[in-house]
C-alpha cells in the first residue's frame, strides 16, 4: 500500500490514511487496536501510518494515562486534508478517558468480523454505519442563552430534555441503541428512564457495563421493560 508522500505543495494521502481519518472523525479518540480491528490492518503497521499523521500534523496522538495505549484524535488539519465536513476538535481529557475508551470498545466490538454458520465472516455493522456520540453532539441544534465573561457565548442545547444514547445503528430496518455505563447512575429511576426513553426510538438496546450496580440496575430494568427491548 502507498503511503503518503510528503511533497513541497502538500500531502499526499493515500485510501488506508483517509480510512483511518474517517475512523477518527466519528469517536473522541481511537487507540492503534481499535483502528486496526477496524481497518483490518496490522497493528504495526496501523502504528507507523498514525505516527507518520501525527508528525503531518492530522493526527493527535498521546499517552493520558499511565500503562494504558496511546489515545488518537483527528485535528483540524486532518478534518480539512481529509475532505470532510468541518467539526469542532476537542482533544481527548483525562477526565473523560474512561468513558470515551468504553464507548470506542463498545463501537468496535459491534463492528468486528464474526464466522457465520456456513463458515463465512461477516460484520455485524461496518464502523461507519454506527452514529457514535460525537456524531451525536455534532448536529445538535444550540441556542444562546448567554455570554461568558470573555465575551464567547453561552450554548445550551434544543434537546436537552431528551435521553441520546452512546451511539446507534440501523440494520435490516431496525434501530439498535448502544449504551455505554462504566459507573452507577444515582438511581435505578435514572437508568430505567433511559432505558424507556430508548424504547420510544428505537427497536432494542444494547447496554454495556463495568459496575455490579449497573448490572443490577440493569436486570431490574429488563424484568420490567421486557428482555426483548433491553439486552
Amino acid at each position: 500500500m502507498a503511503n503518503f508522500v510528503n511533497h513541497k505543495k502538500g500531502i499526499v494521502l493515500s485510501e488506508t490514511d483517509k480510512e483511518l481519518l474517517s475512523s477518527l472523525y466519528k469517536a473522541d479518540f481511537l487507540c492503534d487496536y481499535h483502528l486496526s480491528l477496524i481497518i483490518g490492518e496490522n497493528k504495526r503497521y496501523v502504528a507507523k501510518r498514525l505516527h507518520d499523521l501525527a508528525t503531518a500534523g492530522l493526527v493527535g496522538r498521546k499517552v493520558l494515562k499511565a500503562n494504558c495505549p496511546a489515545a488518537n484524535w483527528i485535528t483540524k488539519s486532518g478534518i480539512s486534508k481529509a475532505g470532510l465536513p468541518p467539526r469542532n476538535v476537542r482533544p481527548p481529557t483525562l477526565g473523560r478517558y474512561e468513558h470515551s475508551l468504553g464507548c470506542a470498545d463498545m463501537y468496535v466490538y459491534f463492528c468486528l468480523l464474526r464466522k457465520l454458520k456456513d463458515g463465512s465472516r461477516k460484520r455485524f455493522v461496518h464502523f461507519g454505519n454506527i452514529i457514535t456520540e460525537r456524531d451525536f453532539n455534532a448536529v445538535r441544534e444550540l441556542k444562546e442563552v448567554g455570554k461568558k465573561k470573555n465575551g464567547q457565548p453561552i450554548l445550551k442545547s434544543l434537546d436537552f430534555d431528551i435521553h441520546h444514547p452512546d451511539g446507534y445503528f440501523c440494520k435490516n430496518g431496525k434501530y439498535y441503541a448502544l449504551e455505554f455505563e462504566r459507573t452507577a447512575k444515582s438511581t435505578y429511576e435514572i437508568v430505567r428512564d433511559n432505558a424507556l426513553d430508548n424504547c420510544k426510538r428505537f427497536s432494542k438496546q444494547f447496554w454495556v457495563y463495568d459496575s455490579k450496580s449497573v448490572y443490577n440496575y440493569l436486570k431490574k430494568a429488563q424484568a420490567e421493560i421486557g428482555a426483548d427491548k433491553l439486552q
